[in-house]
């Protein structure tokens, strides 16, 4: 959908650039380097609506092993690319849901903030509250889109 493009605008040749080997000698089965893995698996949390949780643990455990430097990177990153809200959902359900903080606690960078809206924060303790989402998780889609032009057309493409 035209819309979804402007959730993650990534280029698939900068993505692919970045990327590495599956595994040692594996040329054709790549993965993508770990910050374009993190802003992934944030976008794909939102976009099935919160419906499980192995994408936080997915995030956490690969931010748990991360230092000082990759962090400080994430963040340039989430900025650049205008992935706080999604990057703040999922920090918001780790604290919640799981208990940890979204960055280890061993250093001192935590993601970039961004104050929710009502509407965000009612959507998300749903969540927290062990509720399924369905439908209305995809109303979250509309606050992550950076240019609000988008809104409605992206919401007549999703929603109805």
């Amino acid at each position: 959908m035209a819309a979804r493009a402007g959730l993650l605008a990534l280029d698939p040749a900068e993505l692919f650039a970045r990327s590495f080997s599956f595994q040692p000698g594996m040329t054709c089965v790549r993965r993508p380097s770990d910050i374009d893995h993190l802003l992934i698996l944030a976008q794909h949390m939102v976009k099935h609506s919160f419906s499980k949780l192995i994408w936080l643990e997915d995030i956490s455990r690969l931010l748990q092993k991360q230092d000082f430097y990759f962090l400080v990177k994430l963040n340039r990153t989430i900025l650049a690319y205008g992935q706080e809200r999604p990057m703040a959902y999922a920090s918001y359900l780790t604290c919640k849901i799981m208990k940890k903080p979204l960055y280890p606690k061993e250093i001192p960078v935590s993601p970039p903030f961004v104050p929710f809206t009502r509407m965000e924060k009612a959507l998300l303790d749903l969540r927290v509250s062990g509720a399924s989402m369905g439908d209305w998780g995809n109303l979250l889609w509309l606050f992550c889109l950076p240019d609000k032009r988008l809104v409605v057309r992206f919401a007549v493409q999703t929603l109805f």
